[in-house]
């Protein structure tokens, strides 16, 4: 998976009830974690944990949905959103619109067909310039 790439769960409704940068849903029983081989023990051999790599984590078909990013908000509440301290989640997953969420403002969400390019990083800006070069 891919942690540049967002993922949203969202209700019956279609309002978004998390975004993840991990994959979301989880299905523990269609996941599949390996080894890394990393084994950590405290000081007194007591308890052990095993690391694992994000690359690691193999998925089998499993439905997630793409967040792409694209808000509509009232002023009244941008300006509402904004005088707010950031949220444990936002800090921890980097994703502003958590803040919304946690602070108990709804999302609406709209599904679509279309298939999104996300510019992200470095690399994603190289497969954009080389992809714009050719279509002109």
């Amino acid at each position: 998976f891919d942690t540049n790439v967002v993922k949203a769960v969202f209700d019956k409704e279609g309002f978004a009830m998390y975004f993840s940068r991990a994959p979301i849903p989880f299905d523990r029983d269609k996941f599949r974690m390996q080894d890394a081989g990393y084994k950590i023990q405290d000081k007194d051999n007591r308890a052990s944990c095993i690391m694992y790599h994000a690359s690691d984590i193999q998925t089998s078909e499993l439905l997630m949905f793409k967040h792409i990013g694209i808000y509509s908000y009232r002023r009244d509440v941008l300006l509402n959103l904004a005088k707010m301290e950031p949220v444990e989640l936002e800090k921890t997953e980097k994703l502003e619109q958590l803040r919304a969420l946690v602070n108990g403002f709804r999302i609406k969400v709209k599904e679509t067909t279309y298939e999104t390019v996300g510019v992200d990083t470095p690399q994603d800006l190289e497969r954009v310039k080389k992809w714009l070069s050719l279509s002109s």
